[in-house]
Order: structure tokens, then C-alpha cells, then sequence
């Protein structure tokens, strides 16, 4: 039970390396980068500059939306006829750019940032967690529901795993 929500984070991280995999054939190890360079903004807009957290978190998700689409219009596509080798290491590339780019801006020792989710404990099975850990668990499941759902039943589903399979052909 205490390691549900860390572990639903887990499953959310493997399962946006899994949706880029099926649309573009490409591992991308940039995954987790994009995920830091957006983090760091959401702390640092509520943390730093006292900005509400939903905004935040908000302005967090959107920078690494709009980071994705320019690795993905600026670096992948021109390289999309490109051999696999040569675009893993272009996903390489990013991390290493992205990483010693959040160094220069923050170069500070680790933190703990407090979660901006309830926190009051609930009893489960025997053991009490943060009710963020809860809400977390579900919402995860809820999204992974979600996205499973579009990717089997929806036309644009279909389209992503064809356009993967013309991609690494």
C-alpha cells in the first residue's frame, strides 16, 4: 500500500515511453528530461515566485508539451528517414542538452518538494498513507484506462501504431 503511488508514478513514466514508442519506433530517452525541465518550472513559478500550485503544474505540463512538439518538429522529424542508431542518439543528444541546461539554471543542492495535494492520512488495509498517494493512484489508473481506450478503440490509436510500423521500416 505505501508504495502504490510511487509505483503508479512508475507505470505513468513507462507508459509514456511505450506511447512514443508505438508512434514514432524510437526509444526515447529524452522522456524523462522533457518531465524534469517541466517540473523544475512548476517548482520554481510556485515555490520561487509564489504562483499558485494548479497554475504551476499547469505552465509545468504545457512547457513540456511545447519542449516535446519542438524535439519532435525541430530534431525527429527531419531525421525520420534516418537509421535507428542515428535517432536514439539524437534522443541522447536532448537529455544531455536538456540535463547540463537545468544544471546552469540550478545549480543547488537536491530538495524535497512538498506535494500540493492533500496530505491528511487514510487507513487502508491496515496502513495509513497520505491521501495524495490515493488520489494519485487513481488518477493514474484513470489515465492509463483512458489511454489504453484511445489507443485500442480510436481511428487515430490505429493511425499511431501504422505510422510506427511505416516509420521503422
Amino acid at each position: 500500500i505505501l508504495g502504490l503511488a510511487a509505483g503508479a508514478l512508475y507505470v505513468l513514466f513507462g507508459l509514456g515511453l511505450v506511447i512514443i514508442h508505438r508512434g514514432s519506433g524510437v526509444v526515447n530517452f529524452a522522456h524523462g528530461a522533457v518531465g524534469m525541465v517541466g517540473t523544475f518550472l512548476a517548482w520554481k513559478l510556485h515555490e520561487g515566485l509564489g504562483v499558485s500550485y494548479w497554475v504551476a503544474l499547469i505552465a509545468g505540463v504545457v512547457l513540456s508539451g511545447v519542449l516535446g512538439l519542438l524535439i519532435h518538429f525541430l530534431i525527429m522529424r527531419p531525421l525520420h528517414g534516418a537509421a535507428l542508431l542515428t535517432r536514439l542518439i539524437a534522443t541522447l543528444a536532448v537529455v544531455t542538452v536538456l540535463q547540463e541546461g537545468m544544471a546552469k539554471i540550478y545549480d543547488g543542492p537536491s530538495i524535497v518538494v512538498a506535494s500540493g495535494l492533500p496530505v491528511e492520512p487514510v487507513t487502508i488495509l491496515g496502513a495509513t498513507v497520505g491521501l495524495d498517494r490515493v488520489i494519485i493512484l487513481v488518477a493514474v489508473l484513470v489515465l492509463v484506462a483512458a489511454l489504453a481506450a484511445l489507443y485500442r478503440y480510436t481511428q487515430f490509436g490505429r493511425a499511431t501504431a501504422a505510422s510506427a510500423a511505416t516509420s521503422t521500416n
